[in-house]
């Protein structure tokens, strides 16, 4: 009787910690990436104002639910239609790459759900659901799988981007960094 208590504990644990109740500890994973104007490919110079624009994104994986929150400050002005943020990918700090997951507005992908200010200050806030596949807007085709997704995260493959009036192809950017 008394090698069956403590093999009757380790069972109960290894329950406890099993994925089929629910319970079970998820991974969190967070990302950080710091926006410059000299983070563009090519670096931004102009208007002046875009020299000193910053902004800060961060982005927690939770099991396969990614939020992240971007933040920005002296980005140049923008009208609601103009001003856009994005994660672009696959790419290094020295290459550009198409977009993948949009922040807000009709061509965020199907599923996800955010939000974008405009102004002199951009910012978003988002929530995708990597259970399935990165969509387009439409839900019709995959823009990426989710599994390279968080491949490319923890590779430092994806950047933000935020594009403006004055600077179209993007005025400030920055890698996403696993933390």
């Amino acid at each position: 009787m008394k090698r069956v208590v403590p093999l009757l504990l380790v069972a109960s644990l290894i329950a406890a910690c099993s994925d089929d109740n629910g319970t079970a500890l998820r991974p969190v994973v967070t990302y950080k990436a710091t926006l410059a104007a000299a983070n563009e490919v090519p670096p931004v110079t102009s208007p002046a104002s875009a020299a000193t624009a910053t902004g800060t994104f961060n982005g927690v994986l939770d099991g396969k639910i990614f939020t992240y929150n971007l933040t920005t400050t002296g980005i140049s002005a923008n009208s609601a239609t103009t001003g856009l943020a994005h994660i672009h990918g696959t790419a290094t700090t020295t290459q550009t790459a198409g977009v993948i997951v949009n922040f807000a507005g009709a061509s965020a992908p199907f599923g996800s759900a955010s939000s974008l200010t405009t102004g002199t200050a951009l910012n978003a806030t988002g929530r995708l659901d990597l259970n399935s596949d990165i969509l387009n807007a439409t839900g019709t085709a995959t823009v990426m799988t989710a599994q390279a997704f968080i491949d490319a995260l923890n590779a430092g493959t994806l950047y933000v981007n935020v594009h403006t009036t004055a600077n179209a192809g993007g005025e400030i950017r920055g890698q996403i960094v696993k933390q």
